[in-house]
Formats: C-alpha cells, structure tokens, sequence
C-alpha cells in the first residue's frame, strides 16, 4: 500500500485521468475486437455508436466529472466516442488535495512531489463540464462535506457546484436516517 501511495504522489492527477481514458479506450478496443467474432453483425460493436456515460465515487468522482476537460485538452479522434451524454457521481471530491494537511501539501509541494504542484480541480475542470451532471451526495459524509459543493444561505462564497459551467446540473442531498433498536 505504502508503494501505491508513493507512486501517486510522483504522478500529477491528470496523468491520473489520462490513464483512466487510456484504459477505457484498451477495453473498449477488446470489447470490439471479441463483438467482431459473433455472427451477427447488429452485434459488431466496431460498427455502432453508443452512447457513452462516466461515473465515479468520491475521488473518482472527481475524475469523473473532469473527463470532459481531458478529452477537450487532448484531442484526437479516437477518443471522441467516449465524450460522454452524462456524468453522475456520488460524494465526489472538489479537488486532488481535499482532506489532506495544508502541512503535508506544502511539504510535498517543496519537493515537487506533481501530486501537490499540479492538482486537479472541479474550479478548473468544471469550465470544460457541458453535459448533463448529477451530483447524489450525502449530507453525513465526514471527508467530502455537503458544504464543500455548496455553501449555506448568506454566505460569501457559492461552493464547487457552481464552478460547473453546464447548465442542466443536478445536486441531490440525502439523510441517512438510523433505526432505533
């Protein structure tokens, strides 16, 4: 586990996305390549367009949301197919670094650790965010708090949901509500 979280620090979570991308494309590619053998041609995948939907949890929500951003930031045509018709995600994370020290962000920062330099951010990403978001959040989360996304009546700032530019978005809160024995 240790080598895992050292490994990601050496990575800047965009190269975090690119690889999720690149390993749906590599699955996508197999999936087309086995379709091919079947008969049938309404089930060659190679030859269909298809519909395309993103979703994540927590951290992965945060990558969920920013895949449209990568994909404008890195064109190509082979991946076109996967721009997505909607992006939902449950208690998605604001940015990269949420929840972390300020101490150790600025320590990892000092030694250029591509993790604390170069986070992702829904205030960055979310201005490339132009399809149809849902948001499902719950209002006990402890690491993403509900107020990370938005901010209660009368207060100064708006919150991360705002930063998305997309204009059909969605947040749904939910109460967990416990049985009494």
């Amino acid at each position: 586990m240790i080598t895992t979280v050292i490994a990601s620090l050496r990575s800047a979570p965009i190269e975090w996305l690119k690889q999720s991308v690149e390993t749906t494309e590599i699955g996508w590619e197999k999936l087309c390549e086995y379709s091919k053998q079947v008969d049938k041609d309404d089930l060659n995948l190679s030859k269909k367009e298809v519909d395309f939907y993103v979703f994540g949890h927590s951290l992965g929500g945060l990558l969920a949301l920013s895949w449209p951003y990568y994909l404008q930031q890195n064109k190509d045509p082979k991946l076109e197919k996967f721009y997505p018709k909607q992006i939902m995600t449950a208690d998605p994370a604001p940015n990269t670094i949420m929840g972390i020290p300020t101490i150790a962000v600025w320590v990892l920062g000092i030694f250029r650790f591509p993790f604390a330099t170069q986070p992702l951010k829904i205030e960055e990403t979310g201005k490339s965010l132009n399809v149809p978001v849902a948001i499902l959040h719950g209002n006990s989360d402890k690491i993403v708090k509900p107020t990370e996304w938005v901010k209660p009546p009368f207060s100064q700032e708006k919150g991360a949901f705002f930063n998305i530019i997309s204009t059909d978005k969605k947040i749904y809160f939910f109460y967990l509500i416990k049985k009494r024995s």
